[in-house]
């Protein structure tokens, strides 16, 4: 696909509707506004189709992104220097990853 054909798709393509979305100045804005219908649907997957042993981790990780968002963090600790950290629960044996939330700045 070249360049030309992608931002043209991107343009057109979005995940909920960019009127009923509230501006950055808002109180009750969030940085993932925009895509929140997906999250919240992955989420409601992740639940819906396993189920815990007894043992589970609720771990903090770290995603690399170098794009422009509120959530992005910089940990120099980490092999990810730049990137969005969220809480994860995992499943203690199989690691299955069965709930998350960002965590903002």
């Amino acid at each position: 696909m070249t360049v030309n054909r992608y931002e043209k798709l991107s343009q057109y393509l979005h995940c909920n509707h960019a009127a009923a979305r509230i501006g950055r100045n808002h109180p009750d804005y969030h940085p993932i506004a925009k895509v929140a219908p997906v999250v919240d649907m992955a989420r409601e997957k992740f639940k819906m189709y396993y189920k815990h042993d007894r043992d589970i981790s609720i771990d903090e990780a770290m995603k690399g992104f170098k794009g422009r968002t509120e959530l992005r963090m910089y940990m120099p600790q980490k092999p990810e220097k730049f990137g969005i950290k969220f809480w994860a629960r995992c499943d203690g044996r199989t690691a299955y990853m069965s709930d998350f939330i960002f965590r903002q700045a």
